[in-house]
């Protein structure tokens, strides 16, 4: 299953409802006085931000983090971060196909970037 990544900026059931319409699994943290809504013996269908709560009300936010591979957010915007920095925001190609052969290719160039500057590491 896809996974929705957001930060909390996102955090909301319109958001999760948004997420969830696409099939995908909303992976949102909740704020800190987060209350669920719903509650679990209820016969209506589980609400996702709720689900998510008491997950986190059985562990910690940092272990449905890791869970959840929530990281891969970060790892993401970082990445775009560094193709915005080297290659500005905007394309010059005018029509799609030719759009996306032109971010194929900076994304390429950006790997070659990324290789180029990692050590070689050895045990010692």
């Amino acid at each position: 299953m896809t996974k929705g990544l957001a930060d909390g900026a996102y955090e909301s059931f319109e958001n999760y409802k948004c997420v969830e319409v696409t099939k995908a699994e909303p992976v949102i943290p909740p704020r800190k006085d987060a209350k669920i809504r719903q509650h679990g013996n209820s016969k209506d269908k589980p609400i996702a931000r709720d689900q998510v709560v008491r997950s986190i009300k059985k562990t910690t936010i940092k272990q449905w983090k890791v869970s959840m591979g929530y990281h891969k957010r970060s790892l993401v915007e970082t990445t775009m971060y560094r193709f915005k920095t080297i290659f500005g925001s905007k394309l010059s190609s005018r029509n799609f196909n030719s759009q996306l052969s032109e971010v194929i290719e900076k994304c390429s160039i950006l790997n070659i970037f990324t290789n180029l500057g990692m050590p070689d590491s050895e045990m010692v």
